[in-house]
């Protein structure tokens, strides 16, 4: 997505965003988190509540450009940072072996 904007490529980096929205987050991971999230382990639970939350921080700041009122509005009803979703920093890769903090 970065380099379909950085292109001026906006209709790709918005396919991109949707496609990785619905087909990767909204059909496998939410639908493969719910067995956890209905478990009895409470851990596991908040772990999982919190990596969904981040995706779905990331998946926001990435449909942004698209979408601003939409985005901005969910964004504001999240844990977050900021005072707002524009001023948030774009994603970037990390790089290997480094693990960032969890909301």
């Amino acid at each position: 997505m970065t380099k379909s904007y950085n292109k001026y490529d906006f209709g790709e980096a918005g396919r991109a965003s949707y496609d990785f929205f619905w087909n990767e987050f909204a059909d496998w991971y939410i639908e493969l988190s719910k067995s956890r999230l209905y478990g009895d382990d409470e851990q596991l639970q908040l772990q999982t509540k919190r990596v969904l939350v981040y995706v779905y921080d990331l998946c926001l700041r990435v449909l942004h450009p698209s979408i601003p009122f939409v985005t901005e509005e969910l964004w504001q009803a999240i844990p977050h940072e900021g005072v707002s979703l524009s001023l948030a920093a774009w994603p970037a890769a990390d790089q290997v072996g480094h693990t960032r903090r969890l909301p």
